[in-house]
């Protein structure tokens, strides 16, 4: 009887040992990947209050290691492909100013290149769309020249950097959304029924999660490219609220970001709804944990995901009227863990994470 016990045992030794060996260097589950602990990245974040500061934190101890005082209006950043300059809009000259993301030293000023950018490191692919003159511009990502040119009127669009497509609503149909393939720039439309917002594409379901209007109120849709029908409806307080998708396509999170101006708040949690089924997850709600501090004024915005889909960091909705800290999201707990500027002024929808500067 030991002895058939013994055989089993090296059995499962010698089948262990082959799983091992099989699985790939690049497989997210292997045992030798998968420390426990998160990434170290780069966020970058501007103050949108007082000197319009921006900062250089470091993740995931989120300790700011450098700032400077941009002095200028803005509205959004974007970080080059290499990681190593962020561009930064500037509203009272609509230009672009370039800063070395090494040390936050103003690197030049890009006349007539005022817009929104979209970089795929792995595909070499680069996206302008000029807010002067109105048009999309496939452009070098590292010498950031113009390429060639889609005569289409876009807002706030969305490269997924797996199928290289690039989806965008309409700013003349606003319930249009194109999409455009990045390698052979054909261009296809789909009717979303609802006015547009906010979007984010999922590579693994093919489906566009939007937030757009609903009646009087806010909503939150699923839109699925291969049906072409909404399959997901929630309502919302107001169409100002952030999605993103997680790396491994299964989870999608959104924020609902009500309408400070107008006086509307949301109770500030953070949906976390399965892409597979569309159930809900959990709701994580606006407190800091373990600390159980209340975030004052939770109007959420954009959501950044790390690239190991460890940490989310959340800034403020487009309609913010108050201040609002950046909620550091661990998303293997489900909490928000920290706020960053917490009880200061500050609020901030002009995010970007990217690797350590070298």
């Amino acid at each position: 009887m030991k002895l058939k016990y013994y055989i089993m045992a090296i059995l499962v030794v010698i089948l262990s040992i082959c799983l091992f060996q099989s699985c790939e260097k690049d497989c997210p589950v292997c045992p030798k990947d998968d420390t426990g602990e998160p990434g170290n990245y780069r966020l970058y974040a501007i103050n949108g209050h007082n000197t319009f500061t921006l900062y250089a934190i470091d993740t995931p101890a989120d300790t700011i290691v450098d700032s400077v005082a941009l002095n200028h209006g803005f509205y959004n950043c974007f970080l080059t492909s290499d990681g190593n300059r962020l561009l930064v809009t500037n509203v009272d000259t609509r230009q672009m100013e370039v800063y070395n993301t090494a040390d936050l030293s103003h690197l030049e000023t890009l006349a007539d290149q005022f817009g929104e950018y979209y970089f795929d490191k792995t595909d070499n692919i680069g996206i302008y769309y000029s807010l002067l003159n109105e048009k999309l511009f496939f452009i070098d990502p590292v010498t950031l020249t113009q390429l060639d040119s889609i005569n289409r009127s876009i807002s706030d669009g969305y490269l997924d950097t797996v199928t290289n497509l690039f989806v965008a609503p309409s700013l003349e149909v606003r319930n249009i959304i194109y999409l455009i393939d990045c390698d052979t720039r054909a261009i296809d439309s789909v009717d979303a029924g609802h006015f547009v917002y906010y979007l984010a594409y999922n590579w693994l379901t093919d489906e566009i999660y939007f937030h757009g209007t609903q009646g009087d109120y806010g909503g939150f849709y699923c839109y699925d490219v291969t049906s072409d029908s909404i399959t997901l409806t929630i309502t919302t307080t107001a169409p100002f609220g952030g999605v993103s998708i997680s790396p491994d396509g299964k989870r999608v999170y959104m924020t609902d970001g009500g309408d400070g101006w107008h006086f509307i708040y949301p109770r500030g949690d953070i949906w976390v709804l399965s892409a597979e089924t569309h159930e809900l997850i959990e709701l994580i709600p606006p407190y800091i944990i373990p600390s159980g501090d209340r975030i004052c004024y939770p109007l959420f915005g954009r959501i950044f995901i790390t690239p190991d889909g460890r940490r989310a960091y959340v800034g403020e909705s487009w309609n913010n009227n108050a201040y609002t800290p950046l909620a550091v999201v661990d998303l293997k707990e489900g909490k928000i863990i920290r706020g960053l500027f917490n009880n200061e002024e500050f609020s901030s929808g002009a995010i970007a994470i990217g690797p350590v500067p070298d």
